[in-house]
């Protein structure tokens, strides 16, 4: 397709094959990518993030895993191409977090990113 970016051409290939399906398999399609992105929700992914793109926001750092689910992060992790069974969930507690611009707080939690990312 002229004039196409790899993007759109995802997204039709994509609305292609979703429209094949019956309606209760497309719905049971967004079990699997909940719960990665309900585990994907931490304060260490979201401290990468940070470093990696010079800052992010809680919008930020939702579209940073929705990226990165999208780069088949959970066949990388585990070997298996086979997504985690359907269930249901909510975000976890965060708990305590950190401030993201602390240098020495950078060098203990995430020693190899911030040697990749800091700022000269």
């Amino acid at each position: 397709m002229a004039g196409t970016s790899d993007t759109e051409e995802v997204a039709e290939r994509t609305l292609e094959l979703l429209s094949a399906l019956p309606a209760a398999e497309i719905a049971a399609l967004a079990q699997p990518l909940w719960e990665l992105r309900a585990t994907s929700y931490n304060w260490r992914l979201w401290h990468a993030a940070y470093l990696i793109n010079g800052g992010c926001s809680d919008d930020g750092f939702e579209y940073f895993r929705g990226w990165l689910i999208a780069q088949g992060a959970y066949q990388q992790v585990t070997g298996d191409s086979t997504l985690p069974d359907p269930v249901s969930g909510q975000y976890p507690e965060l708990g305590e977090g950190w401030d993201f611009d602390d240098e020495a707080e950078n060098q203990q939690r995430l020693p190899r990113l911030t040697a990749l990312f800091a700022e000269d």
